[in-house]
């Protein structure tokens, strides 16, 4: 429950804009989920260290860290995580778009919509988050180079 904690208080501090504090308690939480030593949903927390990367990918992304976010999505097995923990996997999916779309990679941000919508199948229809990039990627849409993405936005409800 303490790790679970930890990584909305590391969210709330990278969305405050306080990078040393977000290091320090992603830090703590990390150590506690290697004592833990595997992933897992116990009290429904998800908590594990495959759920703290993450929230570290996150936390890079939320403070415009797009290499390192980069790098820790690269990093990170969804495989690891529980099957129950669907949101979780479609999460990696969607903050790599993001970061994908902060390089103008659109193609690439548009798979990881797709994958992210077939991790969970709401997770782009009822994500804000997931929703503005879709509108992002339509306003610079080329659609030779991002096949998918109309019918992802027509199924987001973004097209009628």
């Amino acid at each position: 429950m303490r790790g679970s904690l930890l990584l909305l208080l590391g969210i709330i501090a990278a969305r405050c804009g306080d990078d040393n504090a977000t290091q320090d308690v992603l830090r703590e939480a990390s150590q506690l989920a290697e004592q833990l030593g595997c992933d897992g949903n116990r009290p429904w927390t998800a908590f594990g260290p495959t759920n703290v990367a993450i929230h570290q990918l996150s936390v890079q992304s939320l403070l415009g860290n797009a290499k390192r976010a980069a790098q820790i999505a690269g990093s990170i097995d969804t495989d690891a995580l529980p099957a129950v923990l669907r949101g979780r996997r479609s999460q990696v999916h969607l903050e790599t778009g993001w970061v994908a779309a902060g390089h103008a990679d659109d193609a690439v941000a548009v798979l990881h919509l797709l994958e992210a919508e077939r991790a969970a199948e709401q997770a782009v229809s009822r994500n804000a988050s997931a929703r503005t990039l879709l509108s992002t990627l339509m306003a610079r849409e080329c659609r030779g180079d991002t096949p998918g993405l109309r019918g992802l936005a027509a199924r987001a409800g973004l097209l009628p």
